[in-house]
């Protein structure tokens, strides 16, 4: 996958500060949006300018955020419970055609990489009403998925990861650096090639 330093940064950024952007248009519609956009592609919101004073290697060293999010059970787990894994992180709804259209090459990388050590965390977003723990499981149900799914009951993955439209991918390294992100649906090439990128980087 053709990686840059930028679109990197832009993430950074995102994570920074996107935060309160995001609980604002939370409280207003409480469900993310679907969007498809190009990989190089960064969220709507004006963004700061990154601070002159750090270096690129520096600016591009993104921790992963812990996060919250319930199993199938009501469990709550957290993104550090995997800590010193590689995980791919992907926010997703069933309402959401994008979603829909690349989950088959998220059930073959999960598939091919779980035993790997890579982690998935498949993140609906489980507004309580146009979706529900019900229809989400119904849908991976129907189509036979059996990819570790995690409901985000209470937004805080979302929020932690200003996940403002559907699909968006992570994809963090052993080490719990966000390597790069993904906004809108992937393909299987550039998945697997995401996937690989964060393999390659090894805990010292």
């Amino acid at each position: 996958m053709k990686n840059s330093k930028l679109p990197v940064i832009i993430l950074a950024i995102v994570i920074l500060f996107g935060g309160s952007f995001y609980a604002y248009n939370t409280l207003s519609t409480r469900e993310p949006q679907s969007a498809e956009s190009d990989a190089s592609g960064s969220p709507e919101q004006a963004q700061p300018e990154p601070d002159s004073s750090e270096t690129p290697e520096e600016q591009t060293e993104i921790k992963a955020p812990d996060f919250k999010v319930f199993d199938a059970d009501g469990n709550e787990v957290f993104l550090s419970d995997f800590s010193g894994q590689p995980a791919v992180i992907n926010f997703w709804a069933s309402w959401c055609p994008p979603c829909r259209a690349e989950m088959d090459y998220f059930q073959k990388a999960s598939d091919t990489y779980s035993d790997q050590g890579v982690k998935f965390f498949m993140i609906n977003s489980t507004d309580g009403d146009r979706e529900t723990v019900e229809t989400a499981t119904t849908y991976f149900e129907e189509n036979s998925y059996d990819m570790d799914m995690y409901f985000d009951l209470e937004f805080d993955a979302s929020y932690k990861y200003s996940a403002r439209s559907l699909p968006t991918t992570f994809f963090v390294d052993a080490q719990g650096n966000v390597v790069s992100y993904h906004p809108g649906s992937m393909s299987e090439e550039s998945l697997f090639s995401a996937i690989d990128s964060i393999l390659e980087s090894k805990p010292e």
